[in-house]
């Protein structure tokens, strides 16, 4: 296999005007009947001004044209100043043809053309292939002139014989398995919006998850994993999102309370909270009630010690007044099967739970738009984030990102606890096909309060000691990036990472 292309370059680009643009041709010679898979990325790990997806002022590296994200979809009009893309489409049209940006030093496919029937495809292979690559950039009235630079490397891959399906899969982790390129074509080869259902290998837990419109995979149903119950499995880097040993996260700052290390790099979390002095027991129990107020034993408020509530098997769906006790009393009641289990409650988690330590104090009012590292999501799955914070600039939540693209988010919250609201039918999106966010309420004070009526589901992003954002919805509002208490216990959904 054969891979040639020439310089690109944009010339003449004019302050205030719409972007402007240029094009070359990526040729792939392969013999391969199955085709291949051609791969970009830019950036240059070697050269510290070029260490990242920008273009950057030959004269001065702290000037740059910033990439638009890998999820954005613009048109030529609508670029922002200083921004640049991308297209592969074949015409370009001003108005209709749109851009994104490039991953800095991590593939992007941008053309995954192939074959599992080993006939050519359109007569095209084997043979060579062409493929435009087009980018763009806008100047803004203030941008100093100059040359813009970075290096965009092409990889060509030879596909095998079989597609990558998320069927073939059994377990959430077998996707972190996967190689960076096995990865965006299993995400190509599902249908957004579509169900699919996976095991949690570390209790054969069975969840739907799906593609959905941010192009991400997310878990559709909530996180009913037990830590610390008798029988667990032991939660390790192989199978839960433990990314980070210690503080500095290279081995050399203090190692987090409750974690080890094998001469493997294989991280263990135990959340059992007993190297921490004083502290609490993880786990705390309720009984249905059948009603939206119920009492949760053994449950202590804490900031920074992890708890959980086992919330069963109990389902809501429709309000306060319809709460089964499982899903079979949920079908009984003459709903789907799909909308019931959708609506499992799934387990109460505090934050320090949620981000799988036993000691978050480390979090204080100092850390505001901090990442936790860790989280209880299976391997190569993660917690959303919350606002954060880019060369001073405040980022919308994931949350907010995601529901904008369903049309349901009422606008952006940037300042945190701000009630955007809906847009036309938003609520009903939000609990309905295919998200299925469950009004699963909140555990405080040994107490279970207003499920079946409000959601709340955990970020991994600190506000301050004792709070971190959260997604909270009812059907009175919608705060996309909330803020309060750490210590409350909430809901937990897991993205793809």
């Amino acid at each position: 296999m054969t891979l040639s292309s020439s310089d690109l370059i944009i010339s003449h680009l004019t302050p205030g005007n719409y972007a402007s643009s240029n094009t070359i041709t990526v040729n792939v010679s392969t013999n391969n009947s199955y085709g291949y898979t051609l791969i970009a990325k830019v950036g240059d790990k070697d050269n510290p001004s070029l260490s990242n997806n920008n273009l950057v002022n030959t004269e001065s590296s702290d000037t740059t044209f910033t990439s638009l994200s890998t999820t954005d979809n613009i048109t030529l009009p609508n670029f922002n100043d200083n921004k640049w893309g991308y297209t592969t489409a074949s015409n370009i049209d001003t108005n209709i043809t749109t851009y994104s940006g490039l991953l800095y030093n991590a593939d992007t496919i941008i053309n995954a053309t192939k074959s599992s029937t080993g006939i050519p495809m359109n007569n095209t292979y084997p043979g060579t292939n062409t493929t435009n690559f087009t980018i763009a950039a806008k100047a803004g009235q203030t941008q100093a002139s100059g040359e813009y630079t970075n290096v965009i490397n092409f990889r060509s891959v030879a596909n095998v014989s079989t597609d990558i399906s998320i069927t073939d899969l059994t377990y959430m982790q077998d996707i972190a398995k996967l190689t960076d390129v096995e990865q965006q074509i299993l995400l190509s080869s599902m249908v957004e919006d579509q169900q699919y259902q996976l095991k949690d290998k570390r209790d054969n837990n069975i969840y739907y998850v799906a593609k959905l419109k941010d192009g991400n995979i997310w878990m559709t149903q909530n996180l009913d994993l037990c830590i610390g119950c008798s029988g667990t499995v032991a939660l390790t880097s192989e199978n839960t999102d433990l990314n980070q040993y210690d503080t500095n996260g290279d081995g050399t700052g203090t190692v987090f309370y409750g974690y080890s290390k094998d001469s493997n790099n294989v991280i263990t979390w135990t959340p059992n909270g007993t190297t921490v002095a004083g502290s609490p027991a993880t786990i705390s129990d309720f009984s249905y009630s059948g009603s939206a107020t119920t009492a949760v034993s053994g449950w202590t408020n804490d900031y920074n010690h992890p708890y959980m509530a086992e919330g069963k098997s109990t389902v809501s769906y429709g309000g306060t007044s319809n709460i089964y006790a499982n899903v079979a009393a949920c079908v009984a009641a003459g709903y789907s099967e799909l909308l019931c289990k959708h609506n499992q409650y799934g387990n109460y988690y505090n934050w320090s739970a949620a981000v799988a330590m036993n000691d978050t104090s480390m979090y204080d009012d100092n850390s505001k738009y901090t990442v936790a590292p860790n989280s209880i999501c299976p391997a190569g799955w993660r917690l959303p984030k919350g606002l954060t914070q880019t060369s001073g600039t405040v980022n919308i939540s994931e949350f907010n990102s995601l529901l904008n693209r369903y049309g349901i988010a009422g606008g952006n919250d940037t300042a945190g606890s701000t009630n955007v609201g809906y847009e036309a039918g938003g609520f009903n999106k939000l609990v309905g096909d295919p998200l299925f966010m469950t009004r699963a309420g909140f555990v405080y004070d040994t107490t279970l309060y207003i499920s079946g009526a409000r959601g709340y589901y955990w970020s991994s992003t600190v506000v301050s000691a004792s709070q971190a954002y959260y997604l909270y919805f009812a059907s009175s509002g919608l705060y996309p990036a909330n803020q309060s208490n750490r210590d409350f216990g909430r809901s937990v959904r897991c993205v793809f990472k």
